[in-house]
């Protein structure tokens, strides 16, 4: 367990004080951040090498416990969104669709930041399985073999 520093950031894992170390270090992390000092709610942003970024709003009831409201979104999410959009598109004009992070990267020109790398639109893919699959009607697999990594991205039936 570690505090957070009184300087502000978009980040909640730049809040963690001390080196960039702790954070390199260990395999997860966990913020909680109230918005006020008496504030009964919170966001419990998580990370890890294990577990995909997650961001919780939390609610302190009477019982004296943290109770889970809702999942929450930052501003991250507009991007994300415009992202998972262009990989609907692509999936609905092949039906199924299967490369390597760079080859996709490539057909999503229009819908990545120009400097983008491969490991951070994998990265972004893996923390939106679950949106995917739930709003986008798209199953998301990744994998590994000795040559390359593989994505492939197919329709769910309806």
């Amino acid at each position: 367990m570690h505090h957070t520093r009184k300087e502000d950031s978009d980040d909640s894992f730049n809040k963690i004080s001390g080196t960039n170390g702790l954070l390199g270090c260990a395999d997860g992390a966990m913020v909680l951040q109230k918005q006020s000092r008496i504030g009964k709610t919170a966001t419990l942003d998580i990370t890890g090498r294990e577990v995909a970024d997650l961001r919780l709003k939390l609610e302190f009831d009477e019982s004296k416990r943290w109770q889970f409201i809702e999942y929450g979104t930052d501003s991250a999410d507009e991007s994300s969104n415009k992202l998972l959009t262009a990989v609907q598109k692509l999936v609905s004009e092949c039906h199924r669709w299967q490369g390597t992070p760079t080859e996709l990267l490539g057909a999503l020109t229009t819908a990545v930041p120009p400097n983008t790398k491969p490991n951070a639109l994998t990265r972004q893919l893996n923390t939106s399985v679950q949106t995917l699959a739930q709003q986008y009607g798209i199953q998301y697999d990744f994998s590994r073999t000795m040559d390359a990594r593989m994505i492939t991205l197919s329709e769910l039936p309806s």
